[in-house]
């Protein structure tokens, strides 16, 4: 509060001396768990995502979201599948989800930019299923990131780094980790550190203790911002350490799923501020409504927002999973706006992060 408040105290002063401050903005999207494609036994079923594909075209899926996803500067997916053009090398799993390498251009043609690979589909079709994934994604001009290989984006000077994390990978991967977002901060020059993480309980409404912990040591360890995956159903949201944790966005264009498990789903656009140097000012959340489907019980893979009696179904889903945190501080029909986060004070002037929230002079810089 004490560093929002000498902010603010600054822009007056510098807007009464007439000096402008220059700001910078990058905004990106989040969208939940996206299969192009299905298991293999569907390839020639009537109303599977192949189905469509043939029938409809690349560009029917994200029909309803391309104009959404082109006002930002960036979209990021969860990519939970395999681009593979033969049926080799499946893994002895309940569900192994592939499409054809050439479903790869269906995200350029959607304006999506991103994706992650860090989730429990990646290797159905193992390392050579998703070597072929990458090849061809690559190969569309979709830049693809993972636990270890990060994408970093830049705009005006400004860098994002981009990591997934499953549970599974983080434990043995912590120390690893840890060097790689040092280096990416000392020495590259990143600006922010956001994760997809991907955990939890499929199908349940509730995040878990394993979600919780695994999103609060991605920011101790120096995320700014979680957008959660792999639950399939929007789950809630926690502000820990001024920072937005998202469990879970929920499916969005799913090609896993004939029939519709769960209808709800969101986007997340965020809004990330720089001074005009590239110091990081803050955060802002806004959260769409959204649906799987135009069907309430048959997918027909084209994922749309939606407003009214669907949205605040959605809003039901988030609120009774997000007990004890702050809701909106601006709505409408079909979105919500929380609280803007300014960034955190740097570690070196925090005290040692206690288990309760720590009061504003505690918080504060000492020695000023």
């Amino acid at each position: 509060m004490r560093k929002a408040l000498a902010a603010a105290l600054c822009l007056v002063l510098l807007a009464a001396s007439g000096t402008a401050l220059a700001e910078k903005t990058v905004t990106l999207t989040f969208v939940g768990d996206c299969t192009l494609g299905g298991e293999d036994w569907l390839i020639n079923r009537e109303g599977s995502f192949h189905d469509y594909a043939r029938k409809e075209g690349y560009t029917y899926f994200f029909e309803k979201m391309r104009d959404f996803f082109s006002e930002d500067d960036l979209t990021i997916i969860n990519f939970e599948g395999v681009l593979k053009d033969d049926s080799r090398d499946a893994v002895n799993k309940t569900y192994c989800f592939r499409g054809p390498t050439d479903f790869a251009r269906i995200l350029p043609l959607s304006s999506i930019e991103a994706v992650n690979l860090d989730n429990n589909h990646t290797l159905d079709y193992g390392k050579r299923g998703k070597t072929s994934t990458v090849e061809a994604l690559t190969g569309a001009g979709v830049h693809v990131f993972d636990e270890l290989t990060p994408y970093i984006f830049e705009k005006d000077g400004i860098k994002i780094a981009f990591f997934g994390m499953q549970r599974v990978h983080f434990f043995s991967l912590r120390e690893q980790l840890k060097e790689q977002i040092r280096i990416l901060r000392e020495e590259e020059g990143v600006n922010v550190i956001i994760f997809a993480q991907h955990a939890g309980t499929e199908y349940s409404s509730q995040h878990t203790n394993a979600q919780i912990d695994l999103a609060h040591k991605l920011i101790d360890m120096g995320a700014d911002f979680i957008a959660g995956s792999h639950p399939h159903v929007v789950q809630g949201m926690e502000v820990y350490n001024g920072r937005y944790i998202f469990y879970s966005m929920g499916n969005f264009c799913f090609g896993g799923n004939v029939k519709v498990r769960a209808l709800e789903s969101c986007a997340l656009r965020l809004t990330l501020t720089f001074d005009d140097d590239g110091t990081y000012l803050g955060q802002q959340l806004r959260v769409y409504a959204a649906n799987v489907s135009g069907d309430p019980e048959v997918n027909d893979f084209q994922p749309r927002l939606v407003t009214g009696e669907a949205a605040e179904a959605v809003w039901a889903r988030i609120d009774a999973a997000s007990e004890g945190q702050e809701g909106p501080v601006a709505q409408g029909d079909g979105w919500r706006d929380y609280a803007y986060l300014p960034a955190p004070i740097p570690e070196a002037t925090q005290t040692p992060h206690p288990d309760s929230t720590p009061t504003p002079e505690a918080a504060a810089p000492t020695g000023e």
